[in-house]
């Protein structure tokens, strides 16, 4: 990030967006956060030095996340989102303002929480973060302990609905979600193309993520509508064509 004026809460930077010739600096970037938005474009996002930087008054990493058993609030805001089987990496924090999602290390070590918030803090405000986000959200010792396939949803609450639909199902497959379309690709070209489906958005980041995953050899889909409106029929249908792929 450019920056060009220190306020008290804030920096006065330069717009990121490649798309946007920002000459008089209109980009907001929010010290408690590493959250920036142009006030010009629209062009929003997190800063990718945020864990570099020590004017971000983020936790020490080398620390435990605060978390604590669901809350009742917390379950019924899952269950108002079609999560009916609510998984064991789901907890609530410590406001009770949002539902936590564990972020694991491959090794089970818990780095971070990621906190979907009940009433977002501005439009763009919709999750939070203690520590660190893990490459992925879910449960993935099966992939390695049964050799089963992974399906990777681009939507958070995509796979948490997914997720759920499976434990009612007899499908052998693991679920886990990218956390959005920007995805850690040093994480997942460890894994083999053979194993894995990646299933993003039909919007302009997911297409584009799309296409990069195809030129690296994976199997990339589209979903026409959004993985968390889905109904349990067309889950099902998503993951019996997911797993075409797997098994061709």
């Amino acid at each position: 990030m450019n920056i060009v004026r220190e306020y008290n809460k804030y920096f006065l930077c330069h717009c990121p967006s490649p798309y946007h010739d920002d000459k008089h600096a209109s980009c907001i970037l929010w010290k408690d956060s590493g959250m920036y938005k142009c006030m010009s474009c629209g062009f929003n996002g997190f800063s990718e030095d945020i864990e570099r930087q020590e004017y971000f008054r983020l936790p020490d990493f080398n620390y435990s996340p605060e978390f604590y058993p669901l809350t009742i609030e917390a379950k019924n805001y899952l269950r108002s989102r079609g999560v009916e089987n609510i998984p064991p990496f789901a907890v609530s924090t410590s406001n009770n303002d949002g539902v936590g999602f564990l972020q694991r290390e491959i090794n089970g070590d818990i780095i971070g929480v990621t906190q979907r918030l009940f009433m977002p803090l501005a439009e763009n405000m919709r999750y939070s973060y203690q520590g660190k986000k893990a490459p992925f959200t879910g449960i993935i010792d099966k992939h390695y302990t049964e050799n089963l396939s992974i399906i990777v949803l681009e939507k958070m609450f995509g796979m948490l609905r997914f997720w759920s639909y499976l434990q009612d199902v007899d499908e052998r497959v693991v679920v886990l979600s990218s956390n959005g379309s920007k995805i850690d690709y040093n994480f997942w070209s460890r894994f083999s193309p053979a194993d894995i489906v990646f299933i993003m958005d039909n919007d302009k980041a997911g297409l584009e993520t799309k296409k990069f995953l195809k030129s690296k050899g994976y199997v990339a889909l589209v979903s026409k509508y959004p993985s968390d409106q889905l109904s349990r029929e067309k889950i099902g249908e998503v993951i019996h064509n997911a797993k075409m792929y797997l098994f061709r």
